[in-house]
């Protein structure tokens, strides 16, 4: 990525500007980390015994002889071990109207911890305390994420023998505090990891949601760094383990190697997103891809294999991975990449960091600062480095595919400047040929229409009775074949009537069958006004039969239905030419749930059976079958 010199320029000031404050911020801050006050001068004779295997008890050290026990000062720095180091030392009185004090051990990455306080000529302890990863957390009157001790108080001075076991690095730094000391310079240290962890996390969120809006692999790369850095130092500064994760025994340190190889995986997978690696080699993204997944293997490995040796591995991992990152990003600094000066900016910090802490941690210089302090310095300011790198590389990228875009708009103008000057030469062909076609193809729709009309008209026609006007037998037998189909899927009640006018054949031999006509219109008209749903369907299926199909209908509302229009039929006799027809029916209701698709003929012969059994009792009623 080439920029222009104004550009770049710009952007060198906004980087000095970013990473002078963020360095401003943090030593501001860490100034709230540094203990006020000497907190060595209440106790003295710092002295500490080493064995490699735990073979000793508690009394056994406590008869020790004193040449066997070397002077060291605090903080205690003993590089990695696995051996087991006892630590004595003299506390000065504390009178019992002094107010409180504490013992604390400021490292939380200690995997077994035990203190036992005694009087200076007595053989048994006068009170024993044990803490570490193996261990719940002490409910103390002081929140703190690191060991803190309530002592005892004594009109004379008390020795006090710690013991110390762990895998990793052996730090022991003693401090001994009057409770309100402890309280002011434990909410100072809680204050500057809030600030810190919550400056990391909104990072982090907000390239997750940048990732989530753009579908940019280097914000979501970015993101998981920034979340797995968040973590390691949450580990690392024992936040995690006092706050999170303490019913997970052992956890403190497996999770310290498991996040800081996610975070070694997810920067390196960034730093590889940022330059252009294949302008190298075209093998390089392998190269990435192949470490990428390694350290993925080391972070599932960091839960099972022994802390020790996941520890030292990514001491010499990371610190070869960080300084291969920034050896590759001054290579592309000499061949010009822009991108890769701001990358090498940023990574530089996190390399000395990490390089600084490995030192630290491996006893190699003893420093004012725990490792846990110097990484929060070059995370800080790093990550703002990075965001800002990040930023600058999508705000080019973006700037990139607007000018190609520009310029395939301004090619397309011209083609198309091009291209309409033939289109006018076409158009009037195509205008006349267009007109030609629409022309007839309106007269073919002309055609169509009408030809559909009448096909509409022919069906309808088709499926009324011409003399009643209501739907006819043909349309009876499909209509109810479709309502049977509909039950069967629903499993809905199906009701179907079949209805008679009694005595008809009289009526045509005394009136005649111009009165029998108006006697079967009068009928339809008058079952047709009875009928008040929709789906219900009224059909003359025969000379004098009628049928009704009353989907969704139970046999009681059925017979309602049909009983109520027998009772209205025998009511309203038909005046014809001064004579007044009487009129009565009957019928037969058949109602059932529809099972099979044949099962919808089954309901019309048991409808007709019931109509025949309305007859044979007399005529004008009403029979029910319930299927």
């Amino acid at each position: 990525m080439h920029l222009q010199t104004e550009t770049v320029k710009r952007y060198d000031i906004w980087l000095i500007l970013t990473t002078v404050v963020a360095a401003v911020c943090f030593f501001g801050l860490s100034l709230q980390l540094t203990p006020q006050g000497d907190t060595q001068a209440n106790y003295s004779q710092l002295k500490y015994l080493t064995v490699e295997q735990d073979d000793l008890s508690l009394p056994e050290v406590r008869s020790a002889k004193d040449s066997n026990w070397e002077n060291i000062k605090s903080p205690v720095n003993l590089g990695l071990s696995n051996a087991v180091h006892w630590f004595k030392l003299e506390l000065a009185p504390i009178p019992s109207d002094a107010g409180g004090y504490f013992l604390q051990v400021d490292y939380p990455l200690i995997d077994s911890l035990s203190i036992a306080v005694y009087d200076q000529t007595a053989t048994q302890p006068k009170v024993v305390f044990k803490a570490g990863d193996g261990h719940e957390v002490l409910e103390n009157s002081v929140p703190f994420n690191s060991p803190v001790f309530p002592l005892p108080s004594s009109d004379q001075s008390q020795l006090v023998i710690l013991s110390a076991e762990t895998s990793g690095a052996v730090r022991v730094p003693i401090h001994v505090w009057h409770e309100r000391d402890i309280i002011d310079y434990s909410s100072r240290k809680f204050f500057v990891l809030g600030v810190f962890i919550g400056f990391l996390c909104a990072m982090g969120l907000g390239h997750f949601f940048l990732f989530i809006t753009t579908k940019s692999l280097s914000f979501g790369y970015y993101s998981g760094y920034l979340i797995s850095l968040t973590l390691t130092l949450v580990s690392l500064h024992g936040v995690g383990y006092n706050y999170w994760w303490q019913d997970f025994s052992g956890f403190q340190h497996r999770g310290l190697v498991l996040f800081a190889n996610m975070t070694v995986m997810f920067g390196l997978a960034f730093a590889g997103a940022m330059l252009p690696l294949t302008s190298l080699h075209k093998m390089l993204p392998r190269v990435f891809q192949g470490i990428f997944w390694l350290f993925a293997l080391f972070a599932l490995l960091s839960l099972i294999a022994p802390y020790h040796l996941m520890l030292q591995v990514l001491f010499v991992m990371g610190s070869a991975i960080a300084l291969a990152v920034f050896t590759l990003s001054m290579i592309y600094v000499v061949k010009g990449e822009t991108i890769a000066r701001f990358l090498a900016f940023g990574w530089v910090f996190l390399l000395l960091s990490v390089i600084v802490a490995s030192a630290e941690a491996t006893a190699l210089v003893t420093l004012p600062y725990s490792a846990g302090h110097i990484l929060m310095v070059g995370a800080l300011v790093e990550t703002s480095v990075l965001s800002l790198v990040l930023a600058i590389r999508y705000a080019f990228r973006r700037t990139e595919i607007y000018d190609a875009q520009s310029r395939v708009l301004e090619q397309e103008r011209q083609a198309n400047l091009a291209k309409e000057k033939l289109l006018e030469a076409q158009q009037q062909h195509k205008d006349e040929l267009e007109y030609k076609v629409e022309e007839r193809t309106l007269e073919l729709e002309i055609t169509l229409r009408e030809l559909s009309e009448t096909n509409e008209e022919l069906k309808r026609l088709n499926a009324i009775d011409p003399l009643t006007g209501i739907n006819n037998r043909r349309h009876f037998d499909k209509r109810l074949k479709n309502e049977g189909r509909r039950s069967r899927r629903e499993q809905t009640y199906l009701s179907l009537a079949i209805l008679d006018i009694d005595h008809f054949k009289v009526v045509n031999d005394t009136f005649g069958h111009d009165a029998g006509d108006e006697c079967l219109r009068h009928v339809a008209k008058l079952f047709k006004t009875m009928l008040h749903r929709p789906t219900d369907d009224l059909c003359r299926i025969g000379g004098e039969e009628f049928a009704i199909i009353l989907p969704n209908t139970e046999a009681d509302g059925a017979f309602h239905v049909v009983e109520s229009m027998r009772e209205k039929l025998a009511q309203s006799p038909v005046n014809y030419e001064g004579q007044v027809i009487n009129l009565t029916m009957s019928a037969g209701i058949a109602t059932g749930k529809i099972t099979s698709d044949e099962q919808h003929g089954v309901l019309y012969k048991s409808a007709d059976e019931q109509l025949y059994e309305s007859k044979n009792n007399g005529r004008n009623r009403v029979t029910v079958k319930q299927l």
